[in-house]
């Protein structure tokens, strides 16, 4: 096995398709995957190229009924905790700001840790 270092230096903001599978018959498309392209372009307006990656996964095992499951995982070995949400598939809009608004915190508690 060879190690690589990610091409991401930030952290990871991670979408469940499988709570947005859920809500299909109330949207014409997977509001995951809407919301992981708003969480792409809002991510790199905040953050920048290469600093943060959003991305589909499986189930994240929180499993709200009418909501999506998000995680917010800091990448860098001084990061903070990870951070879990479940947000409406109403706004995506006003939702992927609010997800990044909660990733900067997040991102940025190692700053907060005195030595």
């Amino acid at each position: 096995m060879h190690a690589v270092e990610p091409p991401f230096t930030t952290g990871l903001i991670l979408i469940c398709e499988k709570c947005g599978k859920r809500m299909k018959a109330d949207f014409d498309e997977n509001p995951s995957r809407e919301l992981v392209a708003r969480l792409k372009k809002a991510s790199k307006d905040v953050f920048g190229k290469r600093q943060v990656r959003a991305a589909l996964t499986s189930c994240l095992d929180i499993c709200p009924d009418g909501r999506i499951s998000v995680a917010v995982v800091p990448t860098s070995p001084d990061g903070g905790t990870a951070r879990f949400f479940t947000v409406k598939a109403a706004d995506l809009k006003g939702t992927a700001s609010t997800i990044v608004d909660e990733a900067q915190k997040v991102f940025s508690a190692r700053d907060d840790v005195e030595d």
